[in-house]
């Protein structure tokens, strides 16, 4: 079975209020669920870079009743790609795009540079086993290179959550 991001979600106990950046945010199926639970005080950055996704995005979140996601159009793989200010984020998703970035400590690094002092990252990715259901085994990123990466940038293991039998939810301070 595939992640729910809903249930992800739910296992952040995100506080109403809070800042989300859900990088490579795709249709929005992490935004929209972030964007429910930080309420109509909380703020939800969908960051995409291909720009036909933005407007899908909006729309899902209109559908949704939801209005406190925005849509950046930005390229995560770049030092302020996201266009936003440095500490922004109680919260940062990497969801289901590490394994397609070519320069991920790039990647990383934004991540880590939108963070709050004691801010989380969670990164939800496919698991080796996930093999025939998801990516080609040379674009895995695996929970051991995941680890020294997060590490370079000062970033450590906090959690895991749970995130179905295909994919690793782990969450980062």
């Amino acid at each position: 079975m595939f992640e729910s991001p809903e249930a992800i979600i739910k296992q952040l106990f995100l506080a109403p209020g809070a800042i989300v950046v859900d990088m490579g945010a795709g249709m929005g199926s992490f935004s929209i669920p972030c964007a429910k639970q930080v309420g109509k005080n909380g703020i939800v950055y969908a960051v995409e870079v291909q720009r036909q996704l933005l407007n899908v995005i909006d729309q899902n979140a209109k559908h949704a009743g939801v209005g406190n996601v925005r849509v950046i159009w930005g390229d995560i793989e770049r030092d302020h790609g996201t266009k936003l200010a440095d500490h922004v984020a109680d919260v940062v998703i990497l969801a289901n795009t590490l394994f397609q970035v070519e320069h991920k400590d790039a990647t990383i690094a934004e991540c880590a540079r939108l963070l709050k002092n004691g801010g989380r990252l969670l990164v939800v990715d496919w698991k080796e086993t996930s093999i025939g259901a998801g990516p080609k085994p040379e674009q895995l990123v695996t929970t051991v290179v995941l680890d020294t990466l997060m590490s370079e940038f000062n970033l450590k293991r906090t959690e895991t959550v749970n995130a179905g039998a295909h994919h690793y939810a782990i969450l980062y301070r």
